[in-house]
């Protein structure tokens, strides 16, 4: 739980020109039910037809808006 707590303070205070390569290198080291998980978490913001699929979920990014941050820390928290 700290970790957690620790990982989502740290998203908090990247800067938003980094948000993107950091969520990139997140999702390379997804396994298969990660990246089903996070593609779920896509499909509840409406974002399109979520796919299980690094390159999908990583040029969806840019089109979270606000949930951006949220994304990464999902990604980021075990």
């Amino acid at each position: 739980q700290l970790l957690g707590e620790v990982v989502r303070a740290w998203v908090d205070e990247i800067p938003e020109v980094d948000l993107q390569s950091h969520y990139a290198k997140a999702v390379a080291d997804l396994d298969e039910h990660d990246l089903s998980m996070l593609a779920a978490w896509h499909a509840s913001l409406e974002v399109g037809q979520p796919i299980a699929n690094r390159e999908f979920l990583v040029n969806v990014y840019p089109t979270l808006g606000e949930n951006r941050r949220e994304a990464l820390k999902i990604v980021l928290t075990p």
